[in-house]
């Protein structure tokens, strides 16, 4: 008796049902049980998201300072 063997799978590995083993089965799984390709994208989207909000805070910063009104001699001097 032989069992069918799926084209798609690396190994030729299959069970009675055609089915790949557990540990050939999962998306997160490489082959060389390490990390799949898309799983480091998000972190780095998320830190690239940071970087561009803390430029977009320190240009504020920067308007705001440089373009402050001047204090008129009175208002520092004169009690309130």
């Amino acid at each position: 008796m032989s069992y069918p063997e799926s084209s798609d799978s690396g190994s030729g590995r299959t069970t009675p049902d055609g089915a790949r083993p557990a540990s050939d089965a999962g998306p997160a799984s490489s082959g060389d049980g390490g990390p799949a390709p898309g799983s480091r994208v998000w972190p780095t989207i998320i830190i690239v998201g940071l970087v561009i909000v803390v430029l977009v805070n320190i240009g504020f910063i920067y308007v705001a300072v440089s373009g402050q009104d001047e204090v008129v001699p009175s208002y520092l001097t004169e009690p309130r």
